[in-house]
C-alpha cells in the first residue's frame, strides 16, 4: 500500500500529505482514471488538469452521474465502473 501511494504521489495524482490509510475521493479517482486512460479532456481539463476538472469531464461524458459528490469515498465497485467508463470505446 505504501509503495502504491508513493507511486501515485510521484505522479501528482494525490497530495503529499495523504497516507496509505486514507480513503480516495471520487475526484481523485476521476483524475487518475482520466489520466491513465489516455482520453482527451475538454478545454478546462486540458488547461488545468486535476481532480476538479477530471470529475467534471467524466460527468459530461456520462461516466459519472451529474449529482456525483467529488468528496465521496469510493468503493471497489465504483473504481471498476469509473475505469470501465473511461476505457470504453463509446466515450
Amino acid at each position: 500500500e505504501e509503495e502504491s501511494l508513493k507511486a501515485l504521489q510521484a505522479e501528482k495524482f494525490v497530495s503529499e500529505n495523504k497516507t496509505a490509510d486514507d480513503y480516495i475521493t471520487l475526484s481523485e479517482l476521476s483524475y487518475i482514471a482520466l489520466s491513465v486512460s489516455g482520453k482527451k479532456g475538454g478545454l478546462f481539463y486540458t488547461l488545468f488538469p486535476g481532480p476538479r476538472y477530471a470529475l467534471r469531464e467524466l460527468k459530461a461524458k456520462g461516466v459519472l452521474p451529474p449529482n456525483a459528490d467529488p468528496s465521496a469515498t469510493v468503493t471497489g465497485r465504483d473504481t471498476i465502473a469509473v475505469f470501465n467508463g473511461c476505457l470504453s470505446d463509446a466515450q
